[in-house]
């Protein structure tokens, strides 16, 4: 965490829910940067034209050692990404990932195993759960 409370940020993919969530981490004063993993250059460069850093794949953005990070790619990436998040030297502390978990049973137990054995506060992003209507 940086000095004053402050949070880093990361976000792996910019599609609707994580352009909806850079959004949201632009204007939450409690975080001192976002970095974004984009493998769409004209969506890289609009970030980048946002002051955000951006990176091409995981591990680099993982080298500026987010305190948080959402995933919000396709999920049949979740498992890959969350094992190179849970074995990497510079894990976040929190990590949310955007539904569905997983496109298998074995993928989404891979995951869990992958995150049960890790210190990665972790959980899955199902939006609608706070809709009046549901809750």
């Amino acid at each position: 965490m940086e000095s004053e409370g402050k949070l880093r940020a990361g976000i792996v993919g910019l599609g609707f829910a994580g352009n909806l969530h850079k959004e949201s981490l632009k204007n939450n004063e409690t975080i001192s940067s976002i970095a974004v993993v984009e493998i769409n250059s004209d969506k890289r460069l609009k970030a980048a034209a946002e002051n955000l850093q951006t990176f091409v794949n995981v591990q680099d953005l993982l080298e500026t050692r987010p305190d948080i990070l959402i995933l919000s790619v396709p999920p049949i990436l979740n498992r890959e990404l969350v094992t190179a998040i849970t074995s990497s030297a510079y894990r976040p502390k929190a990590l949310l990932i955007e539904k569905p978990l997983a496109t298998t049973l074995s993928d989404a137990e891979e995951i869990e195993r992958a995150l049960n054995g890790s210190d990665i506060l972790s959980m899955v992003g199902f939006n609608r759960s706070w809709f009046p209507s549901r809750v």
